[in-house]
């Protein structure tokens, strides 16, 4: 498993849009490895499978009982 970090850009702000891969290491904490060519958009559920998964958990919620007083 990978894990990456991506810093969200503030308004008017210079920014990257580069991720970097992490990893977190006993006693040292989270150290960077350094950037990687892929973008957030290569690992990222296309939108149209979040959006599916969405409804799905919208529907599942709505079919589920009241909890009773």
């Amino acid at each position: 498993m990978k894990r990456y970090v991506l810093v969200e850009k503030m308004r008017q702000t210079p920014h990257s849009l580069q991720m970097h891969e992490i990893t977190i290491e006993h006693g040292k904490g989270l150290i960077i490895l350094g950037p990687v060519e892929e973008r957030r958009e290569d690992i990222a559920l296309p939108r149209r499978v979040m959006e599916k998964i969405l409804k799905a958990t919208e529907r599942r919620e709505l079919e589920q009982p009241e909890p009773s007083l």
